[in-house]
C-alpha cells in the first residue's frame, strides 16, 4: 500500500493502534508498511513525552532492517549478473577458439583447426551451462553463465541509458549498472531516513536506550558504506568505526556480557571488521572475547 494511502486511512490513529498495525504488517511481511506504522508510533511516543518500550524499539529496527535487507539481497543478485557479463570477452574468445575462428575474425588456418579439434569436447563441457543472448553493442550473440539470461528467451539490449557519471551507453552491462545504482540509492535513502529519526526525533533518556540507538545508527551507516567506493567509503568507514567503538564501550558498562543488545552489537561490529575493513583477526578477537565473558558465571 502506498504511504499516501496509509496516511489518509490511519491519520487519526494513536500510539497503541500504530504499534498493533506494525505487528500486523510484520506478520503479513509488509515491511515497508511496517516502517510507516513504526515511524508514527515513534512520533506518538514523542508527543506523549515517553521513551519507546523495548518492544517498540525492536519493531522499529525490524521494520527498517527487513526492507534494507531485501534491497541488499537484490543488489547482490544484480552484482552476480554483472560479474557474469564481465566474463563476456573471455567467453567470446573461448567460443571463437572452439569454433576454430581466430579472435581477429580472419579465416581459420589448417593448423588452428587441427589444434583445436581435440579440445572441443572439453570446452563444450565448460560452456554447457551457457545461453545465447543478443549483444546490443555488436549485434552478435554472446554467452553468459547461469544467470537471468537462462530464464528469458530474448533480452533487449539496445536501450540507451545514462550512468551517474553522465555517460551514455547500450547493452546489458549498462542496464545492470544503472539498475544496481537505483537499488543502492534506495538503500542509502532508507538508512538515512532512520538516521534522521534517531538524530532529530528520538532522544535516549537512559544509557541502555542510547546503546541501542547507537547500534542502529552504526548498522545503517555500515549498510551505506557497503555500496560506496573510494574516499567516500573510507570516510564513512571511519565514522562507523567511531560509533561502534563508542557503543561497545558504553555497552560494557551498562549490560552484562550475555545481554541480547550487547551480543548483537558485538556481532555486528565483527561483521563490520570483516565486510568493510577486511580485518578478520579483530573480528575473531571480538567474538572470542564475548564468548569468554558469556561462559563466566
Amino acid at each position: 500500500m502506498e504511504t499516501k494511502q496509509l496516511q489518509e486511512i490511519f491519520e487519526a490513529g494513536n500510539r497503541a493502534q500504530f504499534f498493533l498495525m506494525a505487528k500486523v504488517a510484520s506478520a503479513a511481511r509488509r515491511y515497508e508498511d511496517m516502517v510507516f506504522f513504526m515511524k508514527n508510533t515513534v512520533r506518538a511516543a514523542i508527543k506523549e513525552g515517553d521513551d519507546l518500550t523495548d518492544a517498540e524499539r525492536g519493531c522499529l529496527w525490524e521494520a527498517y532492517k527487513n526492507v534494507v535487507n531485501g534491497l541488499r539481497e537484490a543488489r547482490r543478485e544484480v552484482l552476480d549478473e554483472e560479474e557474469v557479463l564481465e566474463k563476456r570477452k573471455e567467453i567470446e574468445v573461448t567460443l571463437k577458439e572452439v569454433n576454430c575462428i581466430p579472435a581477429d575474425g580472419s579465416p581459420p588456418s589448417d593448423d588452428l583447426k587441427r589444434n583445436t579439434e581435440a579440445d572441443v569436447q572439453v570446452e563444450e563441457l565448460d560452456l554447457n551451462a551457457t545461453k545465447d543472448i543478443p549483444d546490443g553493442h555488436t549485434g552478435e550473440s554472446i554467452l553468459v553463465y547461469d544467470g537471468v539470461a537462462n530464464d528469458a528467451q530474448t533480452i533487449s539490449c539496445d536501450t540507451t541509458i545514462s550512468h551517474k557519471s553522465g555517460k551514455k551507453g547500450q547493452g546489458m552491462r549498462n542496464l545492470l549498472a544503472v539498475y544496481r545504482e537505483m537499488i543502492e540509492d534506495k538503500i542509502c535513502n532508507l538508512c538515512n531516513d532512520l538516521i534522521r529519526l534517531l538524530d532529530d526525533e528520538l532522544h535516549a533518556r537512559e544509557e541502555e536506550t542510547e546503546v541501542f540507538f547507537m547500534k542502529l545508527k552504526a548498522d545503517c551507516l555500515r549498510y551505506i558504506c557497503e555500496v560506496q567506493t573510494g574516499n567516500a567509503r573510507k570516510t564513512m568507514a571511519n565514522e562507523v568505526l567511531s560509533i561502534y567503538t563508542a557503543a561497545q564501550d558504553l555497552s560494557k558498562r551498562v549490560f552484562s556480557a550475555n545481554h541480547p543488545v550487547r551480543l548483537g552489537l558485538t556481532l555486528n561490529f565483527a561483521v563490520f571488521y570483516v565486510d568493510i575493513l577486511d580485518l578478520k583477526e579483530i573480528a575473531v578477537k571480538l567474538s572470542q572475547e564475548i564468548h569468554r565473558h558469556c561462559k563466566q558465571p
